[in-house]
């Protein structure tokens, strides 16, 4: 399973955790308790494990302008580049490099200059990269 995976397996397991607690309260307190205002409670419950998930990977991006490491380039990512590109972003892979912005689709946008002077842009999904380590 991937990181993203288990982290929807996590918070599903959260949020039926939560709804099952308290519909369990519920019914032991009231058992003509209006279905209705159950199912309402219910969808509450997703809604706010939902929106804390959101909340936390946003958090957990680093921002624009920020400097980035590469983890690993994306599987495909190299498919039918020239070998320059390829050499230049395999480079660049545990060194720190600009994040200009996220786009539309939330990919974070990396620019950064091989050895020969050339700039490049690359665009990855949000796991892919991680904040760099700030010394001193």
């Amino acid at each position: 399973m991937s990181k993203d995976e288990w982290k929807l397996l996590r918070y599903g397991l959260l949020t039926a955790l939560l709804m099952g607690l308290v519909l369990g309260l519920i019914l032991v307190h009231d058992s003509n308790f209006p279905k209705v205002a159950a199912e309402a409670i219910l969808a509450a419950i997703a809604g706010s494990v939902f929106l804390l998930y959101r909340y936390i990977e946003r958090r957990k991006n680093p921002k624009p302008g920020q400097m980035v490491v590469l983890i690993e380039v994306p599987r495909g990512m190299l498919d039918d580049l020239p070998p320059e590109d390829q050499k230049a972003i395999n480079e660049i892979v545990g060194k720190p490099i600009q994040l200009n912005e996220y786009d539309e689709d939330g990919r974070a946008e990396l620019e950064f200059k091989d050895r020969d002077g050339d700039f490049h842009c690359i665009f990855v999904a949000p796991e892919f990269i991680k904040a760099a380590e700030r010394n001193g």
